[in-house]
Order: structure tokens, then C-alpha cells, then sequence
């Protein structure tokens, strides 16, 4: 149980970290707005990756 626990996380290690790679090539900007205020242009890795603005 433990060896697949381990392997588990290790598949999901492996997924994220492909999931960012995939997305280090920039990409197009978003522009974040709330209620008619502009509050930060993110990229797709940035957007993925950031918790708070």
C-alpha cells in the first residue's frame, strides 16, 4: 500500500511538472478585471501557477 502511495505521488510529480514545462513558452496574456477595474495581465504559467494577485 505504502509502494503505491509513493507511486502515486510520484505520477502526479511527474504530471505537473510536464504540465509547466508545457507552459514556459509564454503564450498569450489575459488581462484580470473586476468590476470594470484592470487588475493584472497574467500569462497562461502564470495564471496556472499563482495563488493570489
Amino acid at each position: 500500500m505504502l509502494a503505491l502511495g509513493l507511486l502515486l505521488l510520484a505520477v502526479t510529480g511527474a504530471f505537473v511538472g510536464l504540465l509547466i514545462a508545457a507552459n514556459l513558452s509564454g503564450g498569450p496574456d489575459y488581462g484580470v478585471t473586476v468590476l470594470g477595474n484592470h487588475i493584472v495581465t497574467l500569462n497562461s504559467l502564470a495564471i496556472f501557477l499563482r495563488e493570489s494577485p
